[in-house]
């Protein structure tokens, strides 16, 4: 009896479901053309939107860079500051960029190396303290980038003149900074290296 209620229903979804399946997407019966043309689209892309931007990240990176052996250089605060200031700039930059990861971005793994997150403190710490790192391997890719920096620049002591000491103390002072000039180079190296592919 309860089967008789809900054979109208069934029925109805059998045949709708073979009307659908027998209907035609075959492309050789669409009479519709297209003829927009990509490329000119593509070429806008490229030259107005995307190789400016890496452009400007680029220009970001090497003044991050300059501040970075400045600060390397000279461990003042007004040179830390101006450090943080560059890496704010390049990382802000680097938002417009991190969508485009296609072409040369895509080879090099541009943002897998440049903005992985959570950076991973621990991998960090052991590095500054070994001094034994690879930062082309793409297993510590998470130990590396404007998260790695923004951990070093701000996240290693609960105040600024504690920050400052660890790469200005005569105990590991230079192995922070070395660390510190690393991931810049990379970072900027990285930067150039895409947008030369551009």
């Amino acid at each position: 009896m309860k089967l008789n209620k809900f054979f109208p229903i069934l029925v109805l979804l059998v045949v709708s479901s073979c009307l659908i399946a027998c209907s035609s997407d075959d492309p050789e019966n669409d009479n519709s053309t297209d003829n927009f043309d990509r490329s000119l689209m593509l070429m806008n892309w490229a030259d107005n939107i995307i190789i400016p931007s890496y452009q400007n990240f680029s220009n970001e990176t090497n003044a991050l860079k300059v501040a970075s052996d400045n600060f390397i250089s000279e461990t003042t605060e007004e040179n830390f500051n101006t450090l943080r200031q560059e890496w704010e700039d390049a990382y802000l930059s680097f938002q417009t960029i991190a969508m485009y990861e296609i072409g040369p971005a895509q080879n090099v793994e541009l943002r897998s190396f440049l903005n992985t997150y959570p950076t991973n403190v621990s991998i960090i710490d052991n590095f500054i303290e070994s001094q034994n790192y690879n930062l082309a391997d793409i297993n510590f890719n998470d130990a590396q980038g404007l998260p790695a920096l923004d951990y070093l620049l701000y996240g290693t002591a609960d105040n600024d003149a504690d920050i400052l000491n660890l790469f200005d103390n005569d105990f590991n002072g230079e192995k922070y900074r070395q660390y510190l000039g690393d991931l810049v180079n990379r970072i900027d190296t990285l930067a150039n290296q895409v947008l030369d592919g551009w």
